[in-house]
């Protein structure tokens, strides 16, 4: 085993003495990097107030080890700060889980998780049944006729995107691309993330790796369209909860719920009677043979 360290340890030299770099070094800085994410965890709790517990060894080791991995990427230690606090608070399976995420993905991937995410008002709320995934997928194809066009206006291809992208605003989701139907052809348009040489695009690739997102594509019927997007998953949404250092900000965007307004026994049971009685005139009477 010795000579199998000796031998790696040289094949390695290159690379870590450019950056000075000997093994003791490296197990400092690993240690460094774990006490910064610490402390930023332990600052967390202490302004929300929350006593720390301790976790369970199946997640504080991977943790430890995985964590204390983080170079110079200093948003990546905030999303290891914020994860470790959401264990935190109450540990779930889900946890041991986005360690090892956390551990593959860079802050590329992690940014583009939040802007889809904190794009809605109402996270990290979800909705079943159903959810933002059939919303997306029904808001895509009953928009699909504005891509169609049969003016010979230079303009149209474009006014007609305009008109979908603004009726066509997706809850924890993105377009890609999409094509506008013309007499002439189809005329295409690609977003941010559409584009497979952009960053942005291999980032989508990443994160559906993950499972994170979904990358989809529609080519509604009748409109000679086609039309790329893709929905952050329901466990998407929960790692961006868990990992990102602004959702409790985020969060607190929500509307508060609407309280119930309190009534006496006796009004409750006039209200149901009052229901009661209109469904019964409403009843049709059943038809004679």
């Amino acid at each position: 085993m010795g000579r199998i360290v000796d031998a790696l340890t040289d094949a390695i030299r290159p690379w870590t003495e450019q950056r000075g770099l000997r093994a003791d070094q490296i197990r400092l800085q690993r240690e460094d990097v774990l006490l910064e994410i610490a402390q930023k965890a332990r600052d967390r709790l202490a302004l929300q107030r929350v006593e720390a517990k301790p976790l369970s060894t199946k997640l504080l080791i991977p943790f430890l080890e995985k964590a204390s991995l983080e170079d110079k990427d200093v948003a990546l230690r905030d999303a290891w700060a914020s994860l470790l606090v959401s264990a935190t608070k109450m540990e779930k399976a889900r946890h041991l889980t986005f360690v090892d995420i956390l551990s593959r993905i860079s802050s590329e991937e992690l940014r583009l998780l939040e802007r889809v995410c904190f794009a809605y008002k109402g996270f990290p709320e979800r909705f079943y049944p159903g959810g933002h995934t059939e919303e997306n997928q029904r808001k895509v194809e009953n928009n699909a006729r504005l891509l169609s066009v049969r003016t010979d206006d230079d303009e149209g291809p474009r006014k007609a995107r305009d008109s979908f992208v603004s009726a066509c605003e997706l809850t924890y989701g993105e377009l890609t691309y999409l094509s506008v139907h013309t007499r002439h052809g189809s005329v295409f348009f690609y977003f941010k993330a559409g584009d497979m040489g952009a960053t942005d695009f291999q980032t989508l690739e990443i994160l559906q790796r993950e499972r994170l997102i979904e990358i989809l594509r529609a080519d509604p019927s009748g409109t000679g369209a086609q039309i790329g997007y893709f929905n952050v998953t329901p466990i998407g949404i929960d790692f961006v909860r868990d990992c990102s250092p602004q959702a409790d900000e985020m969060a607190a965007r929500r509307p508060p719920p609407v309280q119930p307004i309190p009534v006496s026994k006796e009004q409750g049971d006039k209200i149901i009677a009052a229901l009661r009685e209109k469904e019964r005139r409403e009843q049709k009477p059943p038809t004679s043979l």
